[in-house]
């Protein structure tokens, strides 16, 4: 018997009284589920009998064998996809809907933007997004690069503005000309520090954001 099974077929078998046979092999299928075995009750609580398991006929009667069926349990491997840690997975039964696992993913200079279902393709779950079960599957992260904003300090400057400028990570621009003055100086570049003792890079100079953060480039000022 089928017993809720959705496909396939399994012949009807003749043992002798008191003889044994190796059963049938099971020929169902059921849509999202593993067969089990064969019970000699349709809920599953009288004897299991395994497939293709010796059987003796030790019943003067007919006897119905009923299948078994374990529902199938799948496991989503998620990908860092040029991130930084270790594959991790999430097991979901057949169709059941769960949220998706949080990103245990980074990615120095980008932000996560949701999984896709290849590797560099688009976006299909968000994080955290209902995920529902039909077969083993691998999701891949997807990463957004960020903008970083360089802000320019007039460091002792009494005039002017110069407005600050975003660049991706990882990207090259030339900076934003300066439009500070100070009284009795004239304008002798940028330095990554207001003492002017680190590294030196001139008005308008190209620039890479290396750093996966903000930047401050303050003026420096020679006397005239």
């Amino acid at each position: 018997n089928t017993n809720g099974g959705d496909a396939g077929s399994t012949a009807s078998q003749n043992i002798n009284y008191l003889a044994s046979a190796n059963l049938t092999t099971n020929g169902f299928t059921k849509t999202g589920y593993t067969f089990a075995s064969w019970n000699t009750q349709a809920d599953g609580l009288g004897t299991d009998i395994n497939d293709g398991a010796s059987y003796t006929m030790s019943s003067a009667s007919n006897v119905t064998l009923y299948a078994k069926w374990a529902l199938n349990t799948y496991t989503i491997t998620f990908n860092a996809d040029g991130g930084s840690g270790t594959n991790t997975t999430q097991t979901i039964e057949h169709n059941v809907s769960e949220n998706l696992d949080t990103n245990p993913f980074t990615k120095t200079g980008y932000s996560f933007a949701g999984w896709a279902t290849t590797s560099g393709g688009s976006v299909a779950y968000s994080e955290g997004a209902s995920y529902t079960g039909t077969s083993n599957a691998s999701l891949y992260a997807q990463w957004t690069v960020n903008a970083y904003t360089i802000t320019f300090n007039t460091n002792g400057g009494d005039a002017g503005s110069t407005a600050s400028q975003n660049i991706n990570y990882g990207a090259s621009a030339n900076l934003t000309s300066n439009g500070f003055t100070k009284t009795g100086y004239t304008f002798a570049g940028w330095n990554t520090q207001a003492d002017g003792l680190g590294t030196d890079i001139s008005d308008g100079a190209s620039y890479t954001m290396s750093s996966a953060s903000n930047v401050t480039l303050y003026a420096k000022w020679t006397v005239n």
